[in-house]
């Protein structure tokens, strides 16, 4: 197989949607990368095929660590061939898991899952993706400070969500009081915010940190880290279906398993230089490749735990808007079995993340 990725055929309930095969086999392995862990095996496990759900292709930020695992062959050494859809984002991902074309969310958006979990959606949380709150409130150009905004309008993903939340935080962080001082707007993701702050549509915009240095090269700037207000948070996690979970246990270990070894080679400082190579193989477009590469790093878990502070923020917050009822519980959502067998496998210690006291499945 050349470096490329390989295009397949659509399955016919997922029409309109891109697949990609990764993992089925990898390139030449870059220097400093670990052996695979299948070196020396005398024979190798029978090809799985698995699905994953990933909002966007194209996000440095929320598929870098899945391709790191593809082209390292982290997952062929568990027999696993991962097939990517892109769903376009995170409820189409949630629904594609209810209809059984995707069996995993690599990236997935804590607080939509809490939200689907909560309402009795047998959706869980596997292992921790990002731990950090990854956006930024910008100011368009010629936008320096709060005086700026006040008038003006803020784009947001959507009422209710997480960028809604915290763009609310942040512009009461400058001291702006959010519909009476500042109007905010919905413009569904992250690029589509970033094109409205510069063409002038908005005065500010909660952006995600992959479009941040891009911004600031064209004239933003940027207000408030949102990190630099929550440095516990879970931002993302990897999920899986309780019928997934079930019925296909060693492929979702593996996944989980191949994921934390790509955390664990992102962790290490001397594979940055190993980076390029990837995006290239890949066909991403990363605008600040060091910058892009230094926020990932920042909010993964090498060891792949949820961090239990950070989750506690995510349910808290929407018990406090009426959104999950005040008795619901992290026991609920997280399903910590493949991980901790992964972790077994891998020799690492569990640093005290996220764990339920239901059975491991």
């Amino acid at each position: 197989m050349s470096h490329r990725l390989a295009r397949l055929a659509v399955p016919p309930l997922l029409g309109g949607l891109a697949l990609l095969a990764l993992g089925c086999a990898a390139p030449a392995t870059p220097a400093g990368a670990p052996p695979p862990a299948s070196a020396g095996a005398p024979t190798a496990p029978p090809v799985e095929h698995l699905t994953s759900g990933a909002g966007t292709l194209t996000s440095f930020g929320t598929t870098f660590p899945r391709l790191v695992a593809a082209y390292l062959g982290y997952f062929a050494d568990e027999g696993l061939q991962v097939d990517v859809v892109n769903t376009g984002g995170d409820a189409p991902t949630l629904a594609g898991m209810i209809a059984g074309d995707i069996h995993v969310a690599e990236a997935i958006g804590t607080d939509g899952l809490v939200l689907a979990n909560a309402k009795g959606q047998p959706f869980y949380a596997l292992a921790a993706y990002l731990n950090s709150l990854n956006y930024s409130l910008m100011g368009a150009p010629g936008v320096s400070a709060a005086a700026g905004l006040r008038g003006g309008t803020v784009a947001i993903s959507r009422p209710g969500d997480t960028t809604d939340r915290y763009a609310r935080v942040a512009l009461r962080h400058l001291g702006l009081e959010p519909e009476r001082d500042v109007a905010l707007v919905a413009a569904q993701s992250s690029p589509e915010r970033a094109r409205s702050l510069l063409a002038g549509v908005v005065q500010g915009a909660l952006i995600g940190r992959s479009e941040n240095s891009f911004l600031r090269r064209h004239g933003a700037t940027e207000l408030v880290d949102l990190r630099d207000l929550f440095p516990d948070y879970s931002n993302r996690v990897i999920a899986t279906s309780g019928r997934v979970l079930e019925e296909r246990p060693r492929a979702v270990q593996a996944f989980v398993k191949g994921m934390v070894r790509a955390y664990q080679w992102l962790a290490e400082p001397s594979h940055r230089a190993d980076a390029p190579a990837i995006v290239a193989w890949a066909g991403l477009d990363v605008d600040d490749l060091d910058q892009a590469y230094d926020d990932l790093v920042r909010g993964l878990a090498a060891d792949g735990e949820i961090n239990p502070r950070g989750l506690e923020r995510v349910i808290q917050d929407l018990q406090a808007g009426g959104q999950v009822p005040a008795d619901y519980t992290a026991d609920q959502l997280v399903r910590s079995g493949p991980l901790r067998a992964a972790q077994q496998e891998l020799g690492l210690t569990p640093s005290g993340g996220v764990q339920s006291s239901l059975p491991a499945r």
